[in-house]
């Protein structure tokens, strides 16, 4: 809430915050001394890894960078452990799972030419790129709480090292904040170049572990100087401790957000209501002028969702509907309405102000009806020729289809191993 990823309807952040509480938890299974339950906290990260990972990317990432820093540290520490499998296995296992897990989404990106998809986080693009100081305060952009609430946050972190007691645990939390803070550091020198521009990486992950580790270390420090600082100034601290959930929650309930912003596409509202019918009622909108260019988008269903900004800012043009549109505005002809018609197209609309030129041609092209429109300034019409949605209709890859399949004998699987063990107990 506080980052500004609710308000600014970044769902992946703020479900990523979520669920890191339940990762580190099952990451807590690394230490236990036996076997196998290693093993199943092995396979119990992976599945909370890969759920992570379809909603913050970049997870996954910091995830890989923190195994192998924890399992560099433990072999260099023991040396001995090298040849036990359960030692190391169980953290390979984890960033291995959500491979096979996400293996139709990743393959896919890779095989269309669009492995940016793995680094963005969902949501409308560009994204927000925080500053350092904004990433240190737990802020993804203007959107986010006041600095100075994450500030605190950062000052009750430093002052966890003190207590003596619980001092080694703190340096181990300090540790991952500082690997998520260089992965952020390392995508924000990363420049993604997309169909509709250039766009920073997704850094929604490494912003929930940096403040989630600087929580933890927080916790873990007023429960080390319980016994160790005098009392006033333990209060002290307690007191700050609690103000700053209090501040953040206050500051989300009143602060203003960008939910609600339903920016004006222009398109007359009977028209939306047609789209919403079905794929064959899309809406064609032109947008600029004959002197400086024209810009084509096509508006079905309920028109851009959560999740389909990158996609369509991954997704390749379509020629033949660029041709088609291209024909309409210079000579259009009977046939190019028809064509509009096999590709789903049953509005034509040019917003606010409309080139008078663009909208001649229209008005004299054979099967475009004038449509009425609200804005003076907007012209639209409906096209008089029979609607399909054949043209929309894509194949279907074997290759995909395999990975679904995959993916369904990963999931069932990694729930099976992931499950709590039951002991027998033999009665004497």
């Amino acid at each position: 809430m506080t980052s500004g990823a609710w308000g600014d309807g970044r769902l992946g952040p703020v479900v990523s915050a979520a669920l890191l509480p339940w990762a580190a938890h099952a990451a807590l299974g690394f230490a236990d001394p036996v076997a196998d339950r290693r093993w199943r906290a092995g396979w119990r990260l992976g599945l909370l890894l890969g759920l992570l990972t379809a909603f913050t990317p970049t997870a996954w990432l910091v995830a890989t960078t923190l195994a192998v820093v924890v399992v560099t540290a433990v072999l260099v520490v023991l040396p001995g452990a090298r040849g036990d499998r359960s030692t190391w296995g169980p953290p390979l296992t984890a960033v291995l799972v959500p491979l096979a897990l996400l293996a139709p989404w990743w393959v896919g990106s890779l095989r269309r030419g669009a492995a940016e998809a793995l680094l963005l986080d969902p949501g409308r693009l560009p994204a927000a790129e925080p500053t350092g100081l904004e990433l240190l305060t737990g802020r993804l952009g203007e959107t986010g709480a006041p600095w100075w609430l994450g500030a605190l946050l950062v000052v009750l972190a430093l002052l966890a090292l003190l207590p003596r007691a619980t001092r080694a645990a703190v340096l181990l939390v300090w540790v991952v904040a500082l690997v998520a803070a260089l992965v952020a550091l390392g995508l924000s020198w990363t420049t993604l170049d997309l169909s509709v521009g250039t766009a920073a990486p997704g850094v929604g992950a490494p912003l929930a572990v940096l403040v989630g580790a600087l929580v933890t270390a927080a916790v873990l420090g007023a429960v080390g100087a319980r016994g160790s600082v005098a009392r006033p100034v333990l209060a002290g601290v307690v007191a700050v401790a609690a103000v700053v959930p209090v501040l953040g929650l206050g500051w989300a309930v009143v602060a203003d957000d960008r939910l609600a912003d339903a920016p004006d596409s222009g398109i007359p509202a009977y028209m939306v209501q047609r789209s919403e019918l079905g794929p064959e009622h899309g809406i064609l909108v032109l947008r600029g002028d004959v002197a400086g260019g024209l810009e084509h988008t096509v508006r079905r269903g309920d028109g851009t969702t959560l999740g389909e900004d990158e996609v369509l800012a991954l997704s390749g043009e379509d020629a033949d509907l660029t041709a088609t549109v291209r024909e309409l505005v210079s000579a259009p002809t009977s046939e190019t309405v028809t064509r509009l018609g096999e590709l789903g197209i049953e509005h034509v609309v040019l917003p606010a102000p409309a080139d008078g030129d663009v909208a001649a041609g229209l008005d004299a092209a054979g099967g475009l009806v004038q449509a009425s429109a609200a804005d003076p300034g907007t012209r639209a019409w409906q096209v008089d020729r029979p609607l399909s949605t054949q043209a929309l209709e894509g194949g279907t890859s074997a290759l995909h289809v395999s990975l679904l399949v995959v993916q369904g004998i990963a999931l069932v699987t990694v729930l099976v191993l992931c499950a709590p063990t039951r002991e027998r107990r033999r009665r004497r």
